[in-house]
């Protein structure tokens, strides 16, 4: 069995300033967009980060993160709980999608987390 959920050391990415939080959008066949929602049936918001690495050129990050839309300002350094990449493959086309627990910004105790908390 191949592994396919990677956990990340959000740390290592250094911080990780808030771009904007948006819904997940969910695609039918029929060409009808929606909000995602996981299986427990809370909503998903895609929170974008900005990665700046020493050496490397600066990147967008987006993180599926469930429940309640995150309320959190923009430029605002995040963290991320129980940060994971999941590998994906799809008509010809490949890739990492991201996801987390719970954001926070990065210096105070986590605003939102999933589950019954």
């Amino acid at each position: 069995m191949a592994l396919r959920t990677i956990p990340i050391n959000a740390a290592a990415l250094g911080p990780l300033p808030l771009i904007q939080v948006a819904e997940k959008e969910r695609r039918a066949d029929d060409g009808t967009v929606s909000q995602r929602v996981n299986a427990a049936g809370e909503p998903v918001w895609a929170v974008t980060v900005l990665v700046q690495q020493e050496g490397a050129r600066p990147d967008l990050l987006e993180v599926s993160v469930s429940g309640q839309r995150p309320q959190l300002d923009p430029m605002t350094p995040l963290r991320f709980s129980n940060l994971t990449g999941r590998m994906w493959e799809m008509n010809g086309r490949a890739g990492i999608s991201y996801s987390a627990d719970a954001v926070a910004p990065s210096a105070a105790s986590p605003v939102h987390k999933t589950g019954g908390d």
